[in-house]
């Protein structure tokens, strides 16, 4: 699932990252809403550790979300993961997704770090020498 201001950042990225339609168009992909007052609250809050808005709303939304209605999420961004934690959401970096979907058999070694470089390209914020070396990365991460 993912908040509006999330579908909202991807739909204005489709033109850059083509790919990115066939996220939109995934049937299970849900959209919630975040304008409840107490989501409100929260996200504004959120927001205002965050800093910048145009770069950081989607990820103050799926906290805010997350916080209000027991979420889990999972976020590329450090500063998004320290504020989950702050606030009391369970979270956990995306990379550490891909690396379980890695030892579930799901991708490949090298279709695990094409993923994360194509991920990388499209803006998520990885630490670099994931981008380049995910394997020995998520062994130095004790993820592997």
């Amino acid at each position: 699932m993912i908040t509006r201001p999330v579908r909202e950042e991807l739909s204005l990225a489709v033109d850059t990252y083509p790919i990115l339609e066939e996220v939109l168009s995934a049937e299970w992909l849900e959209t919630v809403r975040v304008d409840g007052l107490e989501e409100l609250y929260v996200f504004a809050d959120v927001l205002n550790h965050l800093g910048d808005p145009t770069r950081n709303a989607g990820e103050a939304s799926v906290l805010a979300w997350a916080k209000v209605n027991g979420g889990v999420v999972y976020v590329d961004d450090q500063a998004a993961y320290n504020q989950a934690r702050q606030l009391g959401v369970r979270a956990y970096r995306t990379l550490r997704l891909v690396v379980q979907a890695l030892k579930r058999g799901l991708f490949t070694a090298v279709r695990a770090q094409e993923l994360v470089r194509q991920l990388a390209d499209t803006g998520a914020r990885f630490p670099g020498t994931a981008c380049t070396d995910l394997i020995t990365w998520a062994r130095g991460e004790g993820l592997l």
